[in-house]
């Protein structure tokens, strides 16, 4: 029906993007693995995982935009669109300064915590001096490319990151392969150029088609801070979102810490295993995204029993997308691990927990899509309270019993995992389904 074809006409460019994405960084985990060594690849991964845990609590202010802009746009209010980019814009910009900054001095007492080598320390220290900039700089872009995906250009912000990924991914290779001397903090400068540069164009090509025209009037002439309603608005959605993503971050961060304790080798594979989980994640994150846009749409506009249907469809459509997704990761999860290193211990760690992941991520699909569902209804609050639970009173102490107890490997953790997004995608679900829509 018309509905269902909506969700996919986004759902699909969506999908792609965060697909493309997500391939990119398993790609280039593969890259510096195999020119630079396990050391290199152990750098990369931790540094992503230690400042991955502070933005995305920040991360939560320019995510907002989706649910908050789609509202705005449904109500013909595109000037309250364009002061919603504002106020998360220079909101984001002076909370992420010195979280950043803190990492950039503190990145090696981190690393050291965990039990690292200095070589893996010293490389992580080197690496986080010129990340940190490209965490800035992509986050400070996601409002406007917010605003695309929701006024119907997703196309353009599809192709555009396409492009942009493999690019970026080309040039880490071919610098890798041509150049002795590159290494870790090359590719950090690497990534940094290739993104402003791309960001240039992004904006440039937008700008001059006249699609950020309708929103300029919000966002550049006028003082979004004296409207008081659109900062609580904004908040009431940023926080639940940012604090909801930043514990189930913190989730992954502190079994990363449990597979620390039971040596350097589980921090590598369970890294890797962070990226096929991330793959995943993307496969249905395109989905979910378009979904919430629709049902915030659909709400905005004063149409709750067509945001009903469209939810429902929503969760069919991803928990068929996850079944398709995990069918494929049993199907080739043996071959994977090769992919990602050469190390004969690390292939077989992988090997014996893709089956579990595969079966987690279609509980995954449930509590995924119904978490959005309920933050595009304006209840992230819910909907994060529900992840806490899940999280901190299922996930957290079954690997603590698995791992400190009982001695088990990375199975226990995942086994873990498996029974938290059980729990998670039945209760986010029940909320969901027991929703008043009319109000």
């Amino acid at each position: 029906d018309d509905e269902t074809k909506s969700i996919l006409s986004l759902g699909v460019p969506f999908t792609i993007s965060s697909i493309s994405s997500s391939l990119a960084d398993s790609f280039t985990l593969m890259i510096i693995s195999h020119y630079q060594g396990t050391d290199a690849l152990t750098a990369y991964i931790v540094v992503s995982l230690l400042i991955d845990m502070t933005n995305t609590f920040t991360s939560g202010i320019m995510g907002s935009l989706e649910t908050l802009c789609s509202h705005a746009i449904g109500n013909e209010n595109p000037r309250l669109a364009g002061q919603y980019v504002q106020i998360a814009s220079v909101t984001y910009f002076f909370i992420t300064i010195p979280l950043l900054l803190a990492w950039r001095c503190n990145m090696g007492s981190a690393v050291h915590l965990m039990g690292l080598s200095d070589d893996v320390i010293r490389l992580c220290v080197e690496y986080t001096r010129i990340v940190v900039f490209q965490y800035l700089m992509n986050g400070l872009s996601g409002g406007w490319i917010a605003i695309l995906d929701v006024t119907g250009h997703q196309g353009f912000t599809t192709y555009s990151e396409f492009v942009y990924t493999f690019v970026k991914l080309v040039f880490v290779w071919v610098l890798y392969a041509k150049y002795p001397w590159y290494n870790l903090f090359w590719v950090g400068v690497t990534h940094l150029f290739i993104g402003f540069v791309f960001d240039f164009i992004f904006l440039g090509v937008s700008y001059s088609k006249g699609w950020f025209d309708p929103f300029l009037d919000g966002f550049l002439r006028s003082n979004s801070f004296n409207n008081r309603p659109a900062i609580r608005n904004l908040l009431q959605t940023a926080i639940p979102l940012g604090v909801s993503s930043l514990m189930e971050y913190a989730e992954w961060q502190i079994l990363t810490f449990f597979a620390a304790f039971m040596g350097p080798a589980e921090v590598t594979a369970w890294g890797i295993l962070g990226s096929i989980w991330n793959v995943l994640e993307a496969a249905m994150q395109g989905l979910t995204d378009a979904s919430a846009v629709r049902v915030a749409y659909l709400l905005g506009k004063g149409m709750p029993a067509l945001a009903e249907g469209s939810a429902h469809k929503s969760l069919f459509l991803n928990l068929l997308l996850s079944i398709i997704s995990t069918t494929l990761l049993l199907m080739y999860g043996s071959s994977i691990s090769g992919w990602y290193t050469s190390d004969t211990t690390l292939r077989r760690m992988i090997n014996e927990v893709i089956p579990m992941i595969g079966i987690a991520n279609i509980f995954m699909a449930t509590g995924l899509v119904s978490w959005e569902l309920l933050g595009a209804q304006g209840r992230y609050d819910l909907a994060t309270y529900v992840s806490l639970v899940s999280s901190w009173l299922v996930t957290i102490p079954l690997s603590m019993l698995f791992t400190f107890y009982y001695n088990y490997d990375l199975m226990g953790i995942t086994v873990s995992i498996v029974v938290g997004y059980s729990t998670l995608g039945l209760l986010q679900a029940y909320f969901l389904f027991r929703s008043d829509w009319e109000q």
